[in-house]
This record gives structure tokens, sequence and C-alpha cells, in this order.
């Protein structure tokens, strides 16, 4: 029985374009929809909970063929990850799984809820000439940067800005107290409360 329209749907959307995996402090950061050369390519992989098949990686025999392509049964994770999960079925049980395809897709949720703007892997290439002033990009709203590259290739221009915005900035280089891994934070406004990028944990910035 294929996976319906509906169920794919679903599936794809409440992984928030992200490999759901996550385990002990690692969190996978990929892209499960990435851009190349101007197209959108999907390499994320629909992997069963259960197995498909009875002899597959976690298979279940008195699971119905018809409950086995559908949306409570499947996780998207990267192609990197798929393997590693099929490839150790004894520590990456179907209770591993559904726990982990269930704190992604609430970490998802939230991150939708609270409505934050993230400006991701974003570049900005501007051409300018006989002006009194150009800015490269603004932003007047609070939003956390990631990647963001503005390059400037003016001529006669008076003054030229990178990048502008009103609500101030947060600039932070932290550790994370959980994972006890490091990271920085860029962001537009004032941020009392900033989240790992590698374990999803709260961390204050004050």
């Amino acid at each position: 029985m294929a996976l319906s329209d509906r169920d794919r749907k679903i599936l794809w959307s409440k992984a928030g374009n992200c490999c759901s995996f996550r385990h002990k402090s690692e969190i996978c950061n990929q892209k499960i929809v990435i851009s190349s050369s101007g197209d959108n390519i999907p390499i994320g992989q629909e992997c069963h909970i259960y197995a498909k098949k009875d002899e597959g990686p976690r298979g279940d025999v008195l699971l119905p063929l018809e409950e086995r392509d559908i949306y409570c049964n499947l996780i998207i994770l990267c192609p990197n990850h798929h393997k590693i999960i099929d490839g150790q079925p004894d520590i990456f049980t179907s209770k591993l799984l559904k726990k982990m395809k269930d704190e992604h897709e609430q970490q998802v949720g939230k991150a939708a809820k609270s409505n934050n703007l993230i400006i991701e892997d974003f570049n900005l290439n501007v051409d300018a000439k006989d002006s009194d002033k150009v800015i490269g990009m603004e932003v007047n709203r609070p939003a956390e940067l990631k990647g963001v590259k503005v390059d400037f290739k003016v001529q006669n221009v008076k003054e030229a800005i990178g990048f502008s915005t009103n609500q101030g900035m947060t600039i932070a280089n932290l550790q994370c107290k959980k994972c006890n891994k490091s990271f920085s934070f860029v962001g537009t406004g004032q941020y009392e409360i900033v989240k790992c990028k590698f374990c999803g944990a709260e961390m204050p910035l004050h």
C-alpha cells in the first residue's frame, strides 16, 4: 500500500524542512530540500519506523500491511541518518524513532508559533552607482540572521551601508550547558533567551 498524498503532505510539512534525527546531544540540521543552480531538490527520505517488510529493520509481523505506509509509521531523515538508523536497529528502535519524530515535530511547531523571522543562507549582491546613499539590506523587525552576506559593487556612491536596522543588534558567542557545544547568535532586536542551534536548549543571554 502506497503512502497517500495527504499523509505525505503532513509528513513533510511537519518536519519543517529539516532532518528529524535527534539522539542524545546530537541534532541534525540538514535541510531536506536544498537549492542548487536555482532548483529546489528534495534529498529527505521517508523512513519506516516499523519496517515495510517483515524482515526489514525493526520489522513487526503483527503490524497490518495497511498500517506500514501511513504518516504515523514514517519519519523524514537525511540520507546519512536513514542509513545509520537502519544499520543499527538494536540502538534505533521503533520506540526511539517515535520519540525522535514527536520531539522534532513539537520543536518545529513551537518555532512556527513563536513567529520569529529567520533569514538564513541569504546572499545579496548590490551593484549601484551615481547615488548619495545605498543600503544593501534593511531589516526593521526582530530576526535571527544565519549566513547572511551582502556584497557591494559601487561607483560614485557617497555612503554605502551593507546592513541597516532600527531594532538594534544582539550578537553573542555562547556555550550550551546541555550539549556543551559552542555557537554564535546574531539577530536584530533584543533577546533575553536564545536556543542552542545544536540541541535546541533555551539559554539566557543575561
